[in-house]
């Protein structure tokens, strides 16, 4: 089919003119403007809590399961399988004979230890109706002196294996009424399995969060799976939607790349956000 020039030019002006607008529109990170001072420390505290309680199932899960897999074994110490300056005790409930588990894990850190990216002190207590790789089992986690980074965290949330759904590995993590750093309260219903992203084994979690801290409240729903490489301190993917009233925000840690770029949209402006 013949194509006048005409038209041709009109065609190749048309995208011309289009690929310039959608080159304009598309704002550098660095050229985006900055949170309100107040903003920014709200959502910071809400990025804090959240992790620093994310990161206890990261802990609880990794050290139970190493648990569980050395607690049998004759002869040799039992460690852990990261913080190795932490100290752990355990029990075992033999009531059934033939399927012995281990009932309670104490985790104990004395001193400061350093791992993923968050200092922890104090003790983490475990107490559980069974094996944690155990479609059903329940674990029930309090604290003792516990803090990460610096702020003590209470509560008790619990940690329940759901067996595989749709094929993947998953676990619920529920609290009601959590605090953080003394003041901001947290509770959390959320879905975590683990994927692959970018090569890498990554933490993916789903859900929604209620937090309350200086006198503001919201609900935070999660648009799409938060995403955490094992080899990233950063949440590298996924969106949040934060409901503060009638007020509505969206969070988006970006597509993947392990940086500690986000990006934050209110009253129709994308402002930029470092992740702590």
């Amino acid at each position: 089919m013949k194509i006048s020039t005409k038209v041709s030019l009109f065609v190749a002006i048309g995208v011309a003119i289009t690929t310039y607008s959608c080159k304009k529109n598309q704002v550098a990170y660095e050229d985006m403007p900055t949170l309100k001072t107040e903003d920014k420390v709200f959502v910071d505290t809400l990025e804090q809590a959240d992790a620093a309680f994310t990161q206890v199932y990261t802990v609880v899960h990794t050290e139970v399961s190493n648990v569980e897999e050395q607690a049998f074994k004759t002869g040799g110490a039992l460690g852990l399988a990261n913080d190795k300056n932490a100290k752990v005790d355990y029990e075992i409930d033999s009531t059934d004979k033939a399927n012995k588990f281990v009932s309670k894990v104490t985790i104990d850190y004395p001193t400061a230890s350093v791992w993923n990216g968050f200092t922890k002190i104090g003790k983490i207590v475990v107490t559980k109706n069974g094996k944690i790789t155990t479609k059903g089992t329940m674990c029930n986690i309090s604290f003792e002196n516990f803090k990460i980074n610096g702020m003590p965290l209470s509560g008790n949330p619990t940690l329940e294996n759901k067996g595989f759904v749709n094929g993947v590995y998953t676990m619920a993590l529920k609290m009601n009424n959590g605090v953080y750093a003394y003041a901001v309260k947290i509770s959390l219903d959320l879905t975590l399995t683990f994927t692959l992203s970018n090569g890498s084994y990554a933490l993916a979690m789903s859900g929604t969060e209620s937090i309350t801290t200086g006198g503001r409240s919201c609900n935070i729903n999660y648009l799409s799976p938060l995403l955490r490489s094992l080899d990233c301190n950063f949440i590298t993917k996924g969106v949040k939607e934060i409901k503060e009233g009638s007020n509505k925000s969206v969070l988006d840690y970006g597509d993947g790349t392990c940086d500690n770029k986000s990006t934050f949209l209110l009253n129709g402006t994308t402002y930029q956000y470092t992740q702590q």
